[in-house]
């Protein structure tokens, strides 16, 4: 990493260390090394955060709790939404639906990713340069 001025170094625990590097093999990333591997793994996270802003820029998360995701949609000062999780679906409070805007965005949270839910891909739709799918939650 060397001294340079533009770099400033970090320290991650072992077991983190270990998780990342299962990562970087899992994914593909062909990095010479751990730490070039660490500036495009956050330079990806950025990316994909600004695309999820772009893409919604009227949603913010409020809440998680137990099986409800209270989201705000900043057009509507005074509008709530409210995401349940029931039998590993999502279902909009606002839209009566499983297939919705509301439920786009709550798939793109960490939070809801780690729930393990598998929603059905649209094909794949390319913003500002970034290859992303629309994820489509299909009803029984």
């Amino acid at each position: 990493m060397g001294n340079s001025p533009n770099r400033k170094g970090f320290t991650v625990h072992e077991t983190l260390k270990k998780q990342l590097l299962v990562y970087q093999k899992d994914h593909k990333y062909k990095s010479p090394s751990f730490t070039k591997f660490i500036e495009e793994l956050l330079e990806d996270v950025i990316r994909r955060d600004r695309v999820v802003k772009d893409i919604f820029p009227n949603f913010s998360e409020i809440s998680f709790d137990e099986n409800v995701l209270t989201i705000k949609d900043d057009l509507d000062t005074d509008l709530l939404i409210q995401i349940t999780l029931k039998n590993k679906k999502l279902y909009c409070s606002v839209d009566k639906s499983a297939r919705c805007d509301h439920i786009d965005f709550a798939l793109s949270l960490p939070a809801v990713g780690k729930l393990g839910i598998k929603p059905e891909y649209d094909e794949n739709i390319e913003h500002d340069g970034v290859k992303v799918k629309k994820a489509l939650i299909k009803s029984k």
